[in-house]
């Protein structure tokens, strides 16, 4: 990667201080070691007061470790896929974009080697994690593990995507590729990172698939029954848009 280079790094964020807190001291440090010209951006998805004033203390001390770090702040509720647009979309002319959780189940050592999968590859690949079997033991509870299969079964059998994960929180798209798709991406809920998928697919984007070493967070935030149905429906969302012809590659 050329030092010239810019990245820019998203963890959306709402109402999540304690885990960011927890996060926050291995991914600094682990950006601040790699080298690279990476900008992390903390984006506050209307999170209340307090916590804002709890995100700038993190931020705060990172930036005393040496890491380069913003936060901005989103009046209205926007959900996962909208912070993370919304914070792509200020600084959008960044040579690579990427996301991760802020719950730090995939590890700082695996999002800094998933950026550098993708810069190796070429101004116009994309990279993704893919949960699988790590040096750690993962446990996962039988609901947990049997709804992320049946989520992977579902997104086969109604778009057509074949991939072993497209739910992990940790995702790199080169500037160059976001910026021909943003116009067509909209989900903004679970499913966000599906139809980025789809979009990455049908403009043929080279797709790094990077094992990462990842751990089961206590206390997620998905509701298997209730978010499970609207991830249902926002799949048949994106079914409906592809066979109406919406999403159209643009010939760059």
């Amino acid at each position: 990667m050329s030092p010239c280079q810019s990245i820019v790094l998203v963890t959306p964020v709402w109402n999540d201080s304690k885990r960011l807190a927890s996060f926050a001291p291995e991914l600094g440090a682990a950006i601040h070691n790699s080298d690279l010209p990476i900008l992390w951006v903390i984006a506050d998805d209307g999170s209340n007061a307090l916590e804002q004033s709890k995100y700038e203390q993190t931020a705060n001390y990172v930036r005393s470790i040496g890491c380069n770090i913003e936060t901005i702040r989103l009046e209205d509720r926007s959900f996962k896929g909208g912070a993370i647009y919304n914070a792509w979309n200020n600084y959008r002319h960044a040579d690579w974009l990427a996301f991760v959780d802020a719950d730090g189940a995939v590890c700082a050592k695996s999002i800094i080697e998933l950026i550098h999968l993708a810069a190796k590859k070429g101004e116009d690949a994309s990279a993704i994690a893919i949960r699988s079997a790590s040096e750690k033991s993962v446990h996962r509870a039988f609901k947990r593990r049997s709804s992320f299969y049946f989520f992977i079964l579902l997104v086969r059998l109604i778009l057509g995507l074949k991939l072993g994960d497209t739910q992990c929180g940790a995702k790199v798209v080169s500037g160059r590729t976001y910026r021909k798709i943003a116009p067509q991406l909209t989900e903004r809920g679970f499913v966000f990172d599906v139809e980025l998928l789809v979009l990455l697919k049908m403009y043929q984007v080279p797709l790094m698939k990077c094992p990462v070493q990842w751990e089961e967070k206590a206390k997620g935030k998905i509701n298997v029954v209730r978010d499970g149905w609207l991830m249902l429906i926002g799949l048949l969302r994106i079914r409906r848009r592809l066979e109406a012809g919406a999403y159209n590659p643009i010939k760059s």
